[in-house]
């Protein structure tokens, strides 16, 4: 008996989000990950990126998730799963490991780490806790997000950047700046929507991300001498004490008493 080879699911046909076999058509190797085009039953495409690299031709199952705009169903997110029961994993090659000269073996058995103060005690952390990444596919909006470079490589003048959201979603941009990875950055999204209705995000520029501490504008207002003049009191409380620096004479002038 014939064992029947697994077909590609129709994940539209049931609008609901879940698993589905999607067939691969395309592999192509980006900054350290896989971007596979994928292929229902019914022609519909889909893309997703994964760390694990599988041949095409083979059935892949995902986690499709739909969402419903002007009446229609959209797909905003396709995830590789973990476990897959019809592709095979294809194992990456080992890398080659730096070679190191017996001298440098020497130094580093020799260098000590030095003993700090308070020694134990975890290093503080340079970037922002607070900073939530941003998540255009959540949101189907145009605009300013906050995401982190997962990855940069250099072609010739400009530098190639692999950007990272929540959800762990992964964009492309490119600038003539430099940023390390682990570095946060404001970069613009254009959010835009295929005839097919697949969800797509262009990210078009990047620049380094700086929390602004706003200015108090807040002006002092100057102190009024008539709010320290009550009713009732003396002439003191008009005019105050003598200030630090000056002086007064008394002069006594004799005068007779007149009848």
């Amino acid at each position: 008996m014939d064992i029947l080879a697994p077909q590609p699911d129709a994940p539209f046909r049931s609008g609901i989000s879940g698993k589905y076999k999607l067939l691969i058509t395309g592999v192509l190797h980006k900054f350290g990950n896989y971007e596979y085009d994928l292929l229902d039953c019914e022609g519909k495409e889909y893309k997703a990126v994964s760390k694990h690299h599988y041949a095409e031709g083979q059935i892949l199952r995902c986690m499709v998730s739909f969402t419903v705009s002007n009446a229609r169903l959209v797909v905003t997110d396709t995830t590789v799963c973990n476990k897959q029961d019809f592709a095979t994993l294809i194992p990456e090659p080992p890398k080659p490991q730096p070679h190191k000269s017996p001298e440098s073996k020497l130094k580093a058995s020799k260098a000590k780490p030095k003993d700090k103060k308070g020694g134990g005690k975890p290093q503080p952390n340079n970037e922002p806790k607070k900073v939530v990444l941003g998540d255009p596919r959540h949101r189907k909006t145009s605009g300013t997000y906050v995401f982190k470079v997962a990855h940069v490589e250099q072609n010739e003048a400009n530098y190639s950047y692999l950007v990272e959201g929540a959800r762990s979603q992964q964009y492309e941009v490119s600038s003539k700046v430099f940023y390390a990875v682990g570095t946060l950055v404001d970069c613009k999204a254009k959010v835009t929507q295929t005839p097919g209705g697949l969800l797509k995000v262009t990210v078009q520029s990047i620049r380094e991300h700086v929390t602004v501490i706003a200015k108090s504008t807040k002006k002092h207002k100057k102190s009024n001498p008539l709010k320290h003049w009550h009713a009732g009191g003396g002439s003191r409380d008009w005019f105050g004490g003598p200030n630090v620096g000056d002086h007064f004479h008394l002069i006594y002038t004799p005068m007779g008493n007149k009848r």
